[in-house]
């Protein structure tokens, strides 16, 4: 993934840049009148899949592969 930092932003004194890490994604399937919401998780370094029925523990790669319907940062300091 590239960064999203520009030299701009980097030179604005008053700008503080703190890490964040990403800990949950959501995705929707089906269409804009129907389907279903489920979510990868990360606890620790490990990464889950919940749906309505059941949760399980999948692969990194897996996680990050998803097609992102909503994003969900930590900020680390």
């Amino acid at each position: 993934m590239k960064s999203l930092i520009t030299s701009s932003l980097l030179a604005e004194p008053e700008l503080k840049l703190f890490p964040y890490r990403l800990y949950a994604i959501a995705s929707h399937s089906g269409s804009l009148y129907g389907g279903k919401y489920v979510s990868y998780v990360r606890q620790g370094e490990d990464w889950y899949f919940a749906n309505d029925v059941y949760c399980n523990k999948i692969a990194k790669a897996q996680a990050l592969a998803a097609e992102a319907y909503m994003l969900f940062y930590q900020r680390l300091w």
